[in-house]
């Protein structure tokens, strides 16, 4: 599976910088979302990513055009005890690409590859969480066969 304008491959662990701004276009589309508000002591933001990038049951996957990483995707499998009958579920939690690379199908690319991978493990099921208020990227996950099945519920302390 490729991109359509470049090529897909998993990120390697001494890409964390490009990968940590990549993460910044994320935040930077939903600045003031206080889910995404970051501490000011934040720092290294592809440090987010060791989990994925040091874990057999993660990945970050990269789109890459001309050498310039244009989009990533994390994804998880979350591992459950024995007494469930789905022992395994997968999640993705960050899809990004950089605004010049948009519409072009490199989210799609992205997405279909964290599916694959998924697919490849066992996974039979994918969660992510995506704000109401983002019409975009609901439409975006719904052509991909997403649908809701829980809602999220949340009290301020």
């Amino acid at each position: 599976m490729s991109a359509p304008a470049g090529s897909l491959r998993p990120a390697a662990p001494h890409e964390r910088e490009a990968l940590g701004e990549l993460l910044a276009e994320l935040f930077a589309h939903h600045d003031g979302h206080p889910r995404f508000a970051l501490a000011p002591e934040a720092g290294d933001l592809g440090s987010l990513l060791r989990d994925y990038l040091d874990h057999p049951d993660g990945r970050v996957f990269v789109a890459e055009t001309d050498g310039r990483l244009v989009g990533l995707v994390s994804v998880a499998i979350a591992r459950r005890s024995a007494h469930f009958a789905e022992q395994a579920r997968g999640h993705i939690d960050h899809l990004v690409v950089r605004p010049e690379a948009r519409r072009a199908g490199v989210g799609r690319s992205l997405a279909e590859q964290a599916l694959a991978w998924l697919g490849d493990h066992g996974v039979a099921r994918v969660e992510l969480q995506v704000d109401p208020a983002n019409r975009e990227g609901r439409a975006f996950w719904a052509a991909l066969g997403f649908e809701p099945a829980m809602d999220l519920l949340e009290r301020q302390l």
